[in-house]
């Protein structure tokens, strides 16, 4: 059948996904012309999910969007800005989605199929609180971090509580030495409650495994804490600030694996 497949945006649209709407892992209509489809074709312009248990994230729904070609001769005058603006990259070519005319009145179509690439084992990191000396504080204030140890992306559940409510928590990757960004990685922020809890699901492209080589802490592990947002400058991934008192600490050096990453 005649190819539909560049035509095909796919984006998941579960509000609880740890590939949400706001990560946007999916892809843009118009893409992998012009050229033949090849199979190097499809895996280039392929997406993915995560699903994580332990995060209540057990089921993503996916949008799968068409954008109907014109045929060259019969497209409308607007054609060029629709698909300069709807592409996945800048520097297309609008004609080269102009579908031949001689296949007016054929049946179009593109393979679609869902494919699992990993089953990972969970792992859990607990967060505390701890004194000058660094030893664990025990009280209410701790915190639960879930997350894939090998994947193309870092996915992780967070629940914590204990915490000042109403306040703008970010958590990172702490890369010794100070102020943290060797390089170092912001994995997110939230607001806690008005009970001071506080609970994130995300998946962050680090591009890296963990820890990074330029960490001090490289090859062991790599340090996760939860910190004032306000403390924590997201362009540079540094510490701007220290209140040690408000955050949540590693109690272990975790690693993670980027499947992406060369």
């Amino acid at each position: 059948m005649p190819l539909l497949c560049p035509y095909l945006s796919k984006h998941e649209i579960s509000a609880d996904g740890i590939l949400g709407e706001d990560d946007d892992p999916g892809i843009l209509p118009f893409h992998g012309l012009p050229g033949p489809w090849t199979l190097e074709t499809t895996k280039k312009f392929q997406v993915f999910g995560v699903l994580l248990k332990v995060a209540g994230d057990t089921s993503d729904r996916w949008l799968i969007d068409l954008k109907v070609p014109c045929f060259r001769g019969s497209c409308a005058q607007d054609w060029v800005e629709f698909v300069e603006t709807k592409s996945q990259s800048a520097d297309i070519n609008p004609s080269d989605y102009m579908a031949d005319p001689a296949l007016e009145s054929e049946i179009f179509g593109c393979d679609l199929w869902l494919e699992i690439t990993a089953i990972d084992p969970i792992r859990t990191l607990k967060l505390e609180n701890k004194d000058e000396s660094g030893n664990v504080i025990i009280d209410s204030r701790e915190g639960t971090l879930t997350f894939g140890p090998s994947s193309h992306v870092f996915p992780y559940g967070l629940s914590v509580s204990g915490l000042a409510p109403n306040t703008s928590y970010s958590l990172i990757y702490f890369a010794d030495p100070a102020p943290g960004n060797n390089p170092g990685a912001f994995l997110g922020s939230g607001v806690s409650d008005g009970a001071g809890s506080l609970q994130l699901i995300r998946s962050v492209d680090l591009g890296f495994d963990l820890p990074h080589p330029a960490d001090a802490n490289f090859p062991t592990g790599a340090k996760i804490q939860l910190v004032l947002s306000s403390d924590y400058d997201v362009p540079t991934r540094s510490m701007i600030a220290s209140n040690p008192s408000e955050y949540l600490f590693e109690t272990e050096l975790i690693t993670y694996h980027d499947t992406d990453d060369p």
